[in-house]
C-alpha cells in the first residue's frame, strides 16, 4: 500500500506558493512579448547599422531602436523579477517606439512629397527609363508628371498607414503592459523562496 510522501511545505506555504504561481502565470506571456520586442527591435537596430556603414553614417533610428532594445530587456527583467516598475518601463518603451514610428514617418513622407520623385531616381539607374515610361503614360491617358505625383501620394498614404498601424499596436501593448500592475505587486509581495520556487 502507497503511502503519500507528505509535502515539505504547510497549507499557509503551499497557499503562497500558489498565488506565486498564478501570478508569474499571468506574467508568462507578457515576458514572451517582451522578449519578442527586444529581438525585433535589435534586429531592426542591427540592420540600420549595417545599412548606414554603406554610407559611412550613423543612423539615427538605428541608436534608437538599440535603446528601446535595451530597455525593453530592462523592463522585461524587471518584470520577471517582480518589480513594481517593470510594467511602467515596458508601457514607457512602447510609446517611445511610437514615437520613433511617427517621426521617421513624418520625415520620409515630407522627403517623398518634396524631395525627388521616385521616377526622377529611376532614372539616374537609366536614364532611358523616363522615355520608357513617359511612352506608357501616354498610352495609357496619362502623363509622367500625373504618374509622379501619383507615386508621391501613394507614398504619403503609405507612410500614413503605417503611423495608424503603429498607434494601434504599441496603443494596445502599452495598455496590455500597464494592466499588469497587480499580477507584478502580487509577486512582489510573495517571499524569495515563493519567488524562486514558482519559476
Amino acid at each position: 500500500m502507497n503511502q503519500q510522501t507528505p509535502s515539505p511545505l504547510d497549507e499557509a506555504q503551499l497557499a503562497v506558493l500558489g498565488q506565486a504561481r498564478a501570478a508569474r502565470g499571468k506574467l508568462r506571456f507578457a515576458s514572451f512579448l517582451a522578449l519578442s520586442n527586444v529581438i525585433g527591435l535589435g534586429t531592426f537596430a542591427f540592420l540600420s547599422l549595417a545599412l548606414g556603414l554603406f554610407d559611412l553614417s550613423l543612423s539615427p533610428m538605428a541608436i534608437a531602436l538599440g535603446v528601446l532594445a535595451w530597455n525593453e530587456a530592462r523592463g522585461r527583467r524587471l518584470l520577471l523579477d517582480g518589480n513594481t516598475q517593470g510594467p511602467r518601463r515596458l508601457m514607457f518603451n512602447q510609446v517611445a517606439l511610437f514615437v520613433c514610428v511617427l517621426a521617421h514617418c513624418i520625415y520620409s513622407a515630407v522627403v517623398a512629397w518634396t524631395g525627388p520623385s521616385l521616377l526622377d531616381s529611376m532614372s539616374l539607374v537609366d536614364p532611358s527609363l523616363p522615355e520608357m515610361l513617359g511612352d506608357a503614360a501616354s498610352g495609357a491617358g496619362t502623363s509622367l508628371d500625373e504618374l509622379s505625383q501619383w507615386g508621391r501620394t501613394a507614398a504619403v498614404v503609405v507612410y500614413g498607414g503605417v503611423v495608424i498601424v503603429s498607434a494601434a499596436v504599441q496603443g494596445l501593448t502599452a495598455f496590455y503592459y500597464s494592466s499588469l500592475g497587480p499580477a507584478v505587486a502580487a509577486l512582489a509581495a510573495t517571499p524569495a523562496w515563493a519567488k524562486e520556487l514558482s519559476r
